[in-house]
């Protein structure tokens, strides 16, 4: 992926970047490949965010047609796309890991982000999917004809309690991050995800925070 800035990002302060980014975050349509891609471009390597557009439908396309007739089938296809094929592995110790465009380069991610890249994936599959979480773990969880099954990307956890699942929306899952880097990062990069977080219009309801 070029590390080349896109125009507007090379031209803009800090302030006006913050501004963006609290615009798009603070749509009520916010999606969550937007959320993905909008804090990457805030906080990541400039990168033209059409590089990471394309490369989610890029990433998607072994999903289109498989032969897959079930939930469990369509698991297994997206965790060996994710795992293998793609090669991401959970690291939920580095604020870097919440942005898009530096999971890409070096196939490693927080699992609230390979939740969400999981979930955004099997939605340009068509198959109908959520990003989750339970006290401890985020996941993508693939639904249809009343049933569901999870997926998760760290290797070790407690066992799920189903009842526990909790379906995440792009806004609580902004908070979750900006938190996190509110968090994690340097002195700077901390200080303007603070100021973006304290301006959005949702607040969920027990401020969970990336873990």
């Amino acid at each position: 992926m070029s590390t080349e800035p896109s125009p507007g990002r090379a031209r803009s302060p800090r302030w006006r970047i913050e501004r963006t980014l609290a615009d798009e975050l603070s749509d009520p349509l916010l999606e969550h490949d937007t959320l993905l891609i909008a804090i990457a471009v805030a906080f990541g390597t400039p990168t033209d965010p059409r590089q990471l557009w394309e490369w989610l439908d890029d990433a998607a396309r072994p999903l289109f047609g498989e032969p897959v007739t079930g939930l469990r089938d369509r698991a297994e296809a997206l965790a060996t796309l994710m795992t293998r094929e793609l090669g991401f592995v959970a690291t939920p110790d580095r604020y870097e890991g919440l942005l898009l465009d530096h999971a890409i380069s070096t196939c490693s991610g927080h699992p609230l982000l390979l939740a969400t890249v999981g979930h955004e994936l099997a939605r340009r599959a068509g198959w109908t999917s959520v990003t989750a979480r339970t006290s401890d773990r985020y996941w993508t969880v693939l639904t249809g004809d009343g049933y569901f099954t999870p997926i998760a990307y760290e290797a070790a956890g407690a066992p799920l309690d189903p009842s526990h699942l909790r379906t995440c929306c792009p806004h609580e899952l902004s908070h979750a991050i900006l938190t996190a880097i509110a968090r994690e990062a340097p002195a700077d990069v901390a200080s303007s995800a603070t100021r973006i977080r304290s301006v959005l219009p949702f607040e969920p309801d027990d401020e969970r925070e990336a873990g």
